[in-house]
């Protein structure tokens, strides 16, 4: 149920507090909705830690769901995201949320930094990626390609599908 609440509170979140190009993030993030394009064949040195990437499984009418889990970045220089994409959906945003005196806003973000030799955790309520046009998710237990882009290049990861 606190689940449930939270999904809809982020997707009416997004509805309501869409970036603008050039609007500034108050985490220091810069919003800008459109992914930057990444070099052709080069891979980013990331990797999916711990539990790996997920996907919430959402109910038909909903089109927007989250990717959240933890990246590993293998290198030692850090890899500044600047996009996303994935099969499953129209359009993917990097998110990023703010809570201020019990109020949560979340907005888009034009990148979200994996430190060197570090990790990045994207969760339900923090730094994430938003998929919105979302059309014929797999059942839960399915994967989910997702493209993550930075300047340097790009890596395709997979998400698991997993209920609310």
């Amino acid at each position: 149920m606190r689940f449930s609440l939270l999904l809809a509170l982020s997707v009416a979140l997004v509805a309501c507090d869409a970036p603008q190009t050039g609007q500034a993030a108050s985490s220091g993030h810069s919003a800008h909705p459109a992914a930057q394009p990444a070099t052709p064949g080069a891979a980013l040195p990331l990797v999916a830690a711990g539990e790996g990437l997920k996907v919430v499984a959402v109910p038909g009418g909903i089109a927007e769901t989250t990717v959240y889990g933890t990246l590993r970045n293998t290198s030692d220089q850090p890899v500044v995201l600047t996009g996303a994409a994935s099969p499953a959906a129209g359009h993917a945003m990097l998110m990023t949320t703010q809570h201020s005196g019990g109020a949560v806003q979340m907005q888009g973000t034009d990148s979200l930094t994996v430190p060197a030799g570090g990790t990045l955790e994207l969760r339900l309520d923090g730094d994430h990626v938003m998929l919105m046009g979302v059309s014929g998710l797999p059942e839960p237990g399915g994967q989910v390609p997702v493209q993550l882009q930075a300047k340097e290049g790009q890596v395709e990861l997979s998400a698991v599908v997993t209920r609310p």
